[in-house]
């Protein structure tokens, strides 16, 4: 019988579901996918599963030096109608969490939001592009004097170079929209304008800092207009 102290959901959607399961003192996150429509299916009988497309991306990450969760098994089954990838937890907690719950330590906030702009950097300098960033994707340990930051959910990875401006603006958005439903000041524009310093120090879009902050700021509040939010974090 299934132990629910150690198999559990963590959430579902029309398409996939995650659980996180506990083995031998060992946590891993298990992703199930399935297709929504026919005609989605159709479209990946000759591609790699959702899964194994998964599985790939993780370790292309891994192997190009970007820290990501370890991916231990892929499979498709049912004719290719579900798929699942595992991967091995990261420890620490999401970066949402993290701002949220440490609003004290100036110090360590700062050391985060430079990890997590220097990852950023080093995602899109090595060729990637996101695709669905925002603050649940980052994984921070900060244990022991020791941080680091860590890439999770690389579904919709991809290397189109005009989509890692839209990575920074979905961004920069999802943080607001966050916030506001968290009803907390995750991030002053101070910590914002730092983070994107970082960033910006390995990989500039060909921008000059002046007109990345008024690009982002524009599209920001275009983004969050379209979702129908009012008012968005000037930098």
């Amino acid at each position: 019988a299934r132990n629910l102290e150690t198999f559990r959901m963590i959430k579902s959607t029309v398409n996939r579901s995650v659980y996180c399961c506990s083995l031998n003192e060992r946590i891993f996150y298990i992703k199930l996918y399935s297709f929504s429509s026919p005609i989605k299916y159709l479209k990946h009988l000759f591609r790699y599963s959702h899964g194994i497309h998964g599985y790939k991306k993780s370790i292309r990450l891994l192997n190009e030096n970007v820290s990501t969760a370890m991916p231990v098994l892929a499979m498709s089954y049912l004719g290719g109608l579900r798929s699942l990838v595992v991967h091995e937890a990261i420890p620490g907690v999401d970066a949402e969490a993290f701002f949220v719950n440490c609003s004290n330590n100036k110090n360590l906030r700062s050391t985060v939001l430079k990890k997590i702009g220097a990852l950023i950097a080093e995602l899109f300098a090595k060729g990637f592009s996101h695709g669905d960033m925002n603050f649940g994707g980052f994984i921070v340990d900060a244990k022991d004097g020791n941080v680091s930051v860590s890439l999770i959910d690389v579904d919709n990875i991809t290397n189109n170079p005009k989509q890692r401006f839209r990575d920074i603006v979905n961004f920069n958005a999802h943080l607001f929209v966050t916030a506001k439903k968290a009803q907390v000041e995750m991030l002053s524009s101070d910590e914002l304008r730092e983070m994107y310093l970082s960033m910006l120090g390995i990989y500039n879009f060909d921008m000059t800092e002046t007109s990345f902050v008024q690009r982002l700021n524009q599209a920001t509040e275009l983004k969050l207009t379209k979702w129908g939010q009012k008012g968005y974090i000037a930098i």
